[in-house]
């Protein structure tokens, strides 16, 4: 038989994860998520809702972000999956080296044109649930949803012809705390509605996370 209004209990849980969000690095949040997941961040982190459990015999701190991330994927000419580009190592797809006038003979901007429709047919072909496993894989995405073709480009891999795909996909990340602001661990997962199919992976802590990031809250305590 509960004692306490159940209502007051869910505000003064909001209220709580209200002043441990506004207490946050955000900065340091992003970081942390390219340095375990490699997905380059299209939009910046929406609080979505958090919770508290016991984590070790200790009181630890869930906090849902919802966010958009970009990934790209490498094909060769037989269409056989080569691997992914870490975002660091990526460039931009607008930065081509400039022709000399007088080395150009054909359309450019009609080559660049079929180029990006005859890479979008090849996006167009591969299976959703194929570049899910594969996020799953490399990622620890849950493999539902759909990701979104972005663009794409025909670059040199390892001396080979490659395909590069950009996607872009809705994303959950959760970050864990204990009661003073240290990491834990953290797991990401797609948002995109459907039957889970796969466990989503969790990156713990290691003695690089902690070099990188020893807190995420200015505050000592939050009691």
């Amino acid at each position: 038989m509960p004692i306490i209004n159940p209502e007051i209990l869910n505000k003064s849980k909001k209220e709580l994860f209200a002043a441990i969000l506004a207490s946050c690095d955000m900065l340091q949040i992003e970081k942390l998520f390219y340095e375990n997941h490699s997905l380059r961040l299209k939009e910046k982190m929406q609080f979505k809702d958090g919770q508290f459990f016991v984590h070790n015999n200790e009181i630890a701190f869930k906090i849902n972000f919802m966010t958009v991330a970009a990934f790209s994927l490498l094909l060769n000419k037989m269409g056989k999956f080569k691997g992914f580009i870490d975002p660091k190592d990526q460039p931009s797809l607008a930065d081509t080296e400039e022709s000399k006038l007088d080395d150009i003979v054909t359309d450019s901007v009609g080559m660049r044109r079929r180029e990006a429709e005859y890479l979008e047919s090849i996006a167009a072909s591969i299976g959703t649930d194929n570049i899910n496993d594969l996020l799953n894989s490399a990622f620890g995405i849950e493999a539902v949803g759909k990701p979104t073709y972005n663009q794409g480009e025909i670059i040199v891999f390892n001396d080979h012809v490659t395909y590069q795909l950009v996607y872009e996909v809705r994303v959950i990340f959760t970050l864990v705390l204990d009661q003073k602001g240290n990491y834990i661990s953290t797991t990401i997962k797609n948002l995109a509605p459907g039957p889970s199919a796969k466990k989503s992976k969790v990156t713990t802590s290691n003695p690089s996370d902690s070099e990188l990031i020893d807190k995420i809250i200015e505050t000592s305590e939050f009691f």
